[in-house]
């Protein structure tokens, strides 16, 4: 959704917690792999870049400024939600990353149930297509 708004590292660190985090349940889900794929166009990324394990002391660095960490924690969620299950994995990966960036728990909290609200909505809206 707001993936284009990122610079080019921010981009390229997005995909490296991404692909932790859809690994973090142990179980791969066909629909965790499409949307991978779908935020890779979002940033016109076509190729997968060379994936790394994250540190996240230096993404510090990255992700500088309030919104593109707002970004960077509302599309790990929706990755989350992607087979329709907010794992405890997924839910403990994206606290840690919460926590490391100094996100006050009332943020988060809010920030994950603006994700939930828009996946209602997208739901309710699909219905309209039938």
């Amino acid at each position: 959704m707001f993936l284009k708004e990122l610079t080019p590292s921010q981009k390229h660190s997005f995909l490296v917690l991404a692909s932790e985090l859809i690994k973090a349940d142990k179980r791969l889900h066909p629909l965790e792999k499409e949307m991978f794929r779908m935020l890779r166009e979002e940033m016109n990324l076509p190729k997968i870049p060379v994936i790394r394990k994250a540190e996240l002391g230096s993404l510090k660095r990255v992700f500088r400024n309030k919104r593109a960490l707002v970004i960077l924690y509302v599309e790990l969620v929706l990755l989350a939600y992607a087979d329709g299950i907010y794992s405890k994995d997924e839910k403990k990966l994206i606290d840690k990353i919460g926590k490391a960036f100094g996100m006050q728990p009332a943020t988060k909290a809010a920030l994950e149930k603006w994700v939930k609200d828009l996946l209602i909505h997208r739901k309710k809206l699909m219905k309209f297509f039938k």
